[in-house]
């Protein structure tokens, strides 16, 4: 089992099974049994391999690999497209003040190397930071948004980092404040009725992340 992967930008970190297993698991699901599914996802993530550390890259092409040496054929190709997609999805991804237009070039890049080196700034640990604004990156991803604001991404990030986590009080008072009286929906009793508002789900979740939660 591999020990540690580097990243794409030369970072070390180690190596995740559990993380590994669960996106094994997600492409297997599409054409297999959830018990053959949860099996297939446990056997991969626990293969043995000769390096002890490994590239993002490589540890891709290795699953896809495997997969393919145990005759899941379809899994693999799963594999590799929600790889595709989740890549592509991200360069994607563009960070927008409330008050800016909604156009296709508008505000900048989505790029979590920003996110981490800003909590650098405030003092926590490299590693922290940077496990952080990965797992920043994977929420966005799950919540499929393209456009983000600041605020989003800052009551996203102050959910996942500890607050007793050195720099996380210097970082928390940095967090980006907007008016919500400006940017928040307001009632329509016409298009309440025609369209109410969801009890739970990704909109619902986003709306509270982004006008409600205040660390």
């Amino acid at each position: 089992m591999f020990s540690a992967v580097i990243k794409h930008d030369g970072r070390r970190v180690a190596f995740d099974s559990a993380r590994l297993e669960a996106s094994v698991l997600r492409a297997a699901m599409t054409s297999v049994p959830a018990d053959a599914a949860a099996r297939l996802a446990r056997e991969v993530a626990a293969i043995e391999h000769d390096d002890s550390v490994v590239r993002t890259a490589d540890l891709r092409a290795f699953v896809t690999q495997t997969l393919r040496s145990m005759n899941f054929e379809a899994v693999a190709d799963a594999y590799q497209q929600h790889t595709r997609e989740t890549l592509a999805f991200i360069q994607r991804v563009r960070v927008v003040e409330p008050e800016m237009p909604r156009m296709d070039n508008a505000g900048l890049t989505w790029d979590r190397r920003r996110l981490s080196e800003s909590m650098r700034a405030s003092g926590i640990a490299p590693d922290l930071a940077g496990a952080i604004a990965r797992g920043v990156e994977r929420r966005i991803v799950t919540l499929e948004l393209e456009l983000i604001s600041p605020a989003l991404i800052h009551a996203l990030t102050m959910l996942a980092l500890p607050h007793d986590a050195f720099g996380a009080r210097a970082y928390g008072s940095r967090r980006v404040a907007f008016a919500a009286s400006q940017h928040l929906p307001h009632v329509n009793a016409h298009l309440e009725g025609r369209d109410p508002l969801p009890s739970d789900g990704i909109a619902l979740q986003q709306f509270w992340l982004q006008g409600v939660h205040s660390p």
